[in-house]
């Protein structure tokens, strides 16, 4: 990477696609285009005359490999999904106490912010209006709007809000954040065993499923693929455990595995929003590499920050 970015989101070997290109964690498609364009045309060589060679060099390489992979993620609805549930995932690894202590004043005035939804879109603001005025200051404002989003996302999870919208915000202005409807359970989450006599009784894999939650929020993996065998052990049915599984193995580089286990809770539940964009996601990440003469990185070179 042109430029290494240590704040926010990127130091948890993340590429924070939203803090490139200056625009807040739930912009439209719309809005993307939008930045990414002013961006391009500021960083372009023919809109630098006033520029020495070399800084033109930089601003195309900034261009080029931190910009333009960030627009190819977050310009296309499928790679844009299965991106924001990655970047769910990593939310929800978040710690206040320890990820926040080196924030900047902004981010920390954040966390403690009685209306965040307004405070985080109009600090938001404020920074990418100057994100690319200066070259020699992108990667610090960047890493602001990094740390912004990091503490948006703590902020977001501690309410109960853990989905990621393009639609519409994640807070609304003025009103009491309400944490949404617990989901339905499904069928695996009841002992099968049981229904004959009447009586719902936990699913004797469901103890090990929440323990393997925690693990993997704290970023956790390997510690969570050993809950999470352990409780399809005790219910193989227990299509929730197969698709946290897959999640764990993907995080943990496993890529087949993850997909074994992705394609189990796909037939427990063919319904699985998670299992189907982590399939999803393996399935780029393991297809054939592109010509290197293209210049485009795959999904995970831009997920995870490893761009040539």
């Amino acid at each position: 990477m042109v430029l290494k970015i240590t704040q926010g989101l990127f130091m948890a070997d993340f590429s924070d696609s939203y803090a490139i290109l200056g625009i807040p964690l739930d912009a439209d498609p719309k809005d993307v285009r939008k930045s990414y364009l002013k961006i391009a045309r500021r960083l372009h060589p023919d809109s630098r005359d006033g520029s020495n060679p070399a800084e033109k060099i930089l601003a195309e390489q900034i261009l080029s490999k931190l910009v333009n992979p960030a627009w190819e993620i977050l310009s296309q609805e499928k790679t844009r999904t299965e991106y924001n549930l990655i970047l769910k995932l990593k939310g929800q690894g978040l710690n206040r106490s320890a990820q926040t202590s080196n924030f900047a004043p902004v981010a920390q005035q954040l966390m403690t912010a009685n209306n965040p939804d307004f405070f985080y879109r109009n600090a938001i603001q404020e920074l990418a209006a100057k994100q690319y005025d200066d070259l020699n200051q992108i990667r610090n404002v960047t890493g602001q709007i990094s740390e912004l989003n990091a503490a948006y996302l703590i902020r977001k999870n501690e309410s109960g809000e853990n989905t990621i919208s393009s639609t519409r915000p994640l807070y609304t202005v003025g009103a009491t954040v309400t944490p949404p409807p617990p989901p339905a359970q499904s069928a695996s989450r009841f002992d099968p065993r049981a229904t004959a006599s009447g009586i719902n009784r936990e699913s004797m894999a469901e103890p090990n499923f929440r323990r393997a939650e925690n693990f993997y929020r704290k970023g956790d993996y390997t510690q969570a693929i050993r809950e999470l065998r352990e409780g399809i052990q005790n219910d193989p049915k227990h299509s929730r455990c197969q698709s946290l599984l897959g999640m764990a193995y993907m995080q943990n580089k496993q890529g087949t595995m993850a997909k074994i286990h992705f394609n189990k809770a796909l037939e427990l539940d063919p319904n699985d929003e998670q299992a189907t964009i982590g399939k999803q996601a393996i399935e780029r990440a393991m297809a054939p590499a592109p010509d290197p003469k293209a210049g485009k990185s795959g999904l995970f070179g831009g997920l995870f920050g490893k761009k040539k």
